[in-house]
């Protein structure tokens, strides 16, 4: 009896470290804030995904992400949300497809850090050109820095040779006179392209006048100036159209000059 007595004494603390060793991790995420059926989820997950949860300062809303269709990577879902502040399926779609790119964006050096508070910029089409530029992250950063700079372009800025703002001006906006540098402003070398971009610092040199100006045929109240062809056509047909459907129209405050 004395034996069966010390067995039994010795047997219930054994138990009892071993319900508590198999139990541990629900024990840690009870503690953390997780009810039982997030748990029941959390605890499916790889032992570093489990690993990564603990250790998050944060309490993840597993059934806010389970709302959709996704791939379990509840940690990165939280953290760029925080980030972006975008939708639960923006989210899940973004982080989904970024899951798949991660280990060659690491490698080039874009961190999540880095996507993340960025994420307007990198988008997945984005993502997909920096892996395929092959350029790391310490070489890009300088020319992406660069108000207008285009990912697209980041190898082509690379291979230039040229600073970085040189770069991305050279080849993103070949069109643009960037000698001037004192002042900041940009003279357009093509002003009689129709896709060249025309706005503060970005000007048509002061003596172009284009070779298709004319007269608007529309009745107007005041005076107004001449238009480009295909603008003063556009305006016309926009009339035309407003007339059909029955409006009354009348041009009734003059609209600005070619030189704006």
């Amino acid at each position: 009896m004395n034996r069966k007595r010390i067995a039994i004494v010795v047997l219930i603390p054994v138990i009892c470290i071993a319900l508590l060793i198999a139990n541990f991790t629900s024990i840690r995420l009870s503690i953390k804030g997780y009810h039982k059926e997030d748990k029941k989820v959390v605890l499916k997950l790889e032992k570093d995904d489990i690993k990564d949860i603990l250790d998050y300062d944060q309490i993840i809303d597993i059934s806010k992400w389970n709302k959709v269709e996704n791939d379990s990577h509840y940690l990165l879902y939280d953290e760029y949300y925080r980030a972006s502040k975008k939708s639960v399926k923006k989210v899940v779609y973004y982080i989904d497809s970024y899951y798949e790119r991660m280990e060659d964006l690491n490698y080039l050096g874009y961190t999540k850090d880095v996507l993340f508070k960025n994420s307007d910029v990198y988008t997945i089409s984005n993502l997909d050109t920096l892996i395929s530029a092959s350029v790391p992250y310490k070489k890009a950063k300088k020319y992406l820095a660069i108000k207008g700079a285009q990912i697209k372009d980041i190898k082509e800025y690379v291979d230039s040779g040229f600073k970085p703002l040189k770069a991305v001006l050279t080849v993103s906006y070949p069109g643009i006179d960037s000698s001037k540098r004192d002042d900041r402003t940009y003279t357009i070398e093509d002003p009689s392209n129709m896709l060249v971009l025309i706005k503060n610092g970005f000007s048509v040199p002061s003596d172009y006048v284009p070779s298709d100006l004319r007269d608007v045929n529309i009745p107007y109240e005041s005076e107004v100036g001449q238009l480009r062809d295909c603008a003063a056509t556009a305006l016309e047909n926009m009339y035309k159209d407003g007339l059909k459907q029955g409006y009354s129209i009348a041009i009734k405050s003059s609209y600005r000059s070619y030189k704006t």
